[in-house]
C-alpha cells in the first residue's frame, strides 16, 4: 500500500506539505546531496506527526499542568510515544516497509521530531540501531550504516533543520503557524517563507558540517520572521486574558489530579497525569476534559467545577500587576512569589498564598538571550559556495541589542474590590522593591490595563505558581 495524501496543498496537513516542498526543492536543486525518496518520506511524516503529543489546550498541558503534578515531559516526547503507539495499534510498520521505511527510518522520523541524537559517534546507539533481518546481506547492512552516517554526520544532516530546527529556529513548523496565526488574529506579516525556500541551499560551513543556508539578501526577511514570532506571542500566545484562563484551567485540572477519569488500554481508570504513560488513555484526553469535569456529578470534582464555571461566566481572576525585566536581571519564580507574599503579610490584608497566582515567562526570539541569526549562514551572488555569518550591524543599526526579557504577572483569585485594591498596592510595593539596577524603566501594567505578552511554555523559561504546596 502506498502512503499518499491529497495532491491539493489546501487539503494537506500544512507542515507535511511545507516539509515535503522544501526537501523536494533541495533535492531537485542539489542532486549532489543524494536525497533519497526515503529521506523525503521521513521528513514529511515527521512534519505530519510532530505535534501528535499535544495534550488538552496545547502548551498549557505540558507547560503548566504536568510540572504542577511533578511531571516534566515535553510534547515532542509525547509525540514520539504517540507515533509508536499509532504504528503498533494500526499495524503501520508493514505499510512503512512497503514504502521502503524500516526501523532505522522510523527512528530517524522520531529524531526529526525530538532533535538529533546528541552522542557524537559514528555508530548508531543500540536503542536506535535497527536489528537487520537474518537474510539481510552484508551489502545491505553496509548501506544501512552508510545511510545512518549520512543523516547524522554527513551531508544530509541538514534534514534535521526542516521540521524542528534546533540550530537557529528557522523551520517549516514556524512558517506554518505564522501564516495561520497572523490570519486568525488579523495582522499582516512582511515575512515571506516562499523567498526563504527559493534561496535555500545546503552548503558546508566553517565547522565542516552541512547546513541550510540562505542568500545574503534574505537576512532582512529572516529578521522579519523572528519579529513576526515576537509580535504573535505578544498579542496572541501570551495575551494577559489567555494567560489567566490557562492558569484557571490548570488549577481545575490540578484539583482533579487524584480523580480517575479516563480508561487505559486494560479498561482501568487512570488520572489525568497518568495518561502520559499509556497512549491508549492519552489519545482520549482532549479539550473535552473541560466539559467532562463541568458536567460531572462526582463530588470530588466540585472545586474544579466551580473554577470552570467561573471561566464560562467570564468571572476571571484579575491581573493586579505586570512588569518586564531585562533577562540579565531576571528573578526566580519562587523568589517572586515569596517576596510578594512577604509584602502581603506586612500589609495584613487577609490575602493568603492560595489567593495569589504568579506567572513568569522569558520572551525571546527562540534562543534565549542569543540572536538566532548569528547561527544562520549566508551565501553571496559572487561566491555562492562559501557561506558566512552576517553581523547585525551589517544589516541595520536599529536591530535590538537584547533578544530576551522576562515577563512577570500577578493575578488575584478574589475579585471583590477590596482584595483587588490590596493586591494592586502589594504589587506596586513589590515592583518598587525590585526596581531595575540600571536606568531602564519597567513596563508596568496593572488592573484594567491590556496586558500583551509572550513566549511558548518551555523548560525553565516558564513559571506558574497557583498557590498550592
Amino acid at each position: 500500500m502506498d502512503i499518499t495524501i491529497s495532491k491539493s496543498p489546501k487539503d494537506r496537513p500544512r507542515v507535511y506539505h511545507l516539509a515535503g516542498e522544501l526537501v523536494t526543492m533541495l533535492k531537485n536543486r542539489q542532486p549532489e546531496l543524494e536525497i533519497s525518496k526515503e529521506d523525503i518520506l521521513c521528513v514529511k511524516i515527521a512534519g505530519l506527526c510532530h505535534d501528535l503529543g499535544h495534550g488538552p489546550f496545547s502548551h498549557m498541558f505540558d507547560g503548566h499542568f504536568l510540572p504542577a503534578v511533578s511531571k516534566k515531559m515535553k510534547h515532542e516526547e509525547l509525540s514520539v510515544k504517540m507515533f509508536d503507539h499509532l504504528l503498533k495499534r494500526n499495524d503501520l510498520n508493514s505499510v512503512l516497509e512497503d514504502n521502503g521505511l524500516f526501523e532505522d527510518d522510523r527512528n530517524f522520523i522520531k529524531e526529526l521530531i525530538m532533535g538529533p541524537n546528541q552522542q557524537n559517534t559514528e555508530e548508531p546507539p543500540k536503542e536506535q540501531k535497527a536489528e537487520p533481518p537474518k537474510e539481510e546481506s552484508a551489502a545491505t547492512s553496509e548501506k544501512r550504516q552508510r545511510e545512518y552516517n549520512e543523516r547524522h554526520h554527513g551531508k544530509r544532516k541538514f534534514l534535521f533543520e526542516i521540521v524542528s530546527n534546533k540550530r537557529n529556529g528557522i523551520d517549516v513548523d514556524k512558517w506554518d503557524y505564522f501564516a495561520r496565526d497572523c490570519r486568525m488574529v488579523g495582522i499582516n506579516s512582511n515575512f515571506d517563507h516562499t523567498r526563504c525556500m527559493n534561496y535555500a541551499k545546503v552548503l558546508e560551513t566553517e565547522d565542516g558540517g552541512f547546513q541550510i543556508c540562505f542568500r545574503d539578501k534574505e537576512v532582512r526577511n529572516l529578521y522579519e520572521m523572528f519579529h513576526t514570532r515576537n509580535i504573535l506571542q505578544r498579542i496572541a500566545c501570551q495575551h494577559r486574558v489567555g494567560n489567566i484562563i490557562d492558569a484557571m484551567i490548570t488549577e481545575a485540572l490540578f484539583l482533579a489530579r487524584d480523580v480517575r477519569l479516563i480508561s487505559d488500554k486494560d479498561g482501568k481508570e487512570v488520572t489525568i497525569s497518568e495518561t502520559v504513560n499509556d497512549m491508549d488513555a492519552y489519545q482520549k484526553l482532549t479539550d473535552n476534559i473541560f466539559q467532562d469535569i463541568l458536567w460531572s456529578r462526582n463530588p470530588s470534582l466540585e472545586a474544579s467545577r466551580k473554577i470552570l464555571e467561573k471561566i464560562q461566566l467570564r468571572d476571571l481572576y484579575k491581573c493586579v500587576g505586570q512588569t518586564l525585566r531585562p533577562i540579565k536581571q531576571k528573578l526566580g519564580g519562587k523568589d517572586i512569589k515569596d517576596g510578594f507574599l512577604e509584602i502581603l503579610g506586612k500589609m495584613k490584608t487577609g490575602l493568603t498564598k492560595k489567593d495569589i497566582v504568579t506567572y513568569s515567562v522569558n520572551m525571546d526570539y527562540g534562543m534565549g538571550d542569543k540572536n538566532p541569526i548569528d547561527n544562520v549562514r549566508f551565501y553571496g551572488k559572487k561566491d555562492p559556495t562559501k557561506p558566512k555569518p552576517i553581523a547585525k550591524n551589517e544589516v541595520s543599526f536599529i536591530i535590538p541589542d537584547t533578544f530576551a526579557e522576562q515577563l512577570i504577572e500577578f493575578y488575584c483569585k478574589k475579585t471583590d474590590e477590596e482584595s483587588i485594591e490590596q493586591a494592586t498596592a502589594a504589587f506596586k510595593e513589590w515592583n518598587e522593591k525590585n526596581s531595575l539596577t540600571d536606568d531602564k524603566k519597567n513596563l508596568e501594567q496593572s488592573g484594567s490595563m491590556a496586558g500583551e505578552t509572550t513566549n511558548q511554555a518551555t523548560d525553565n523559561k516558564l513559571y506558574l505558581d497557583l498557590g498550592y504546596d
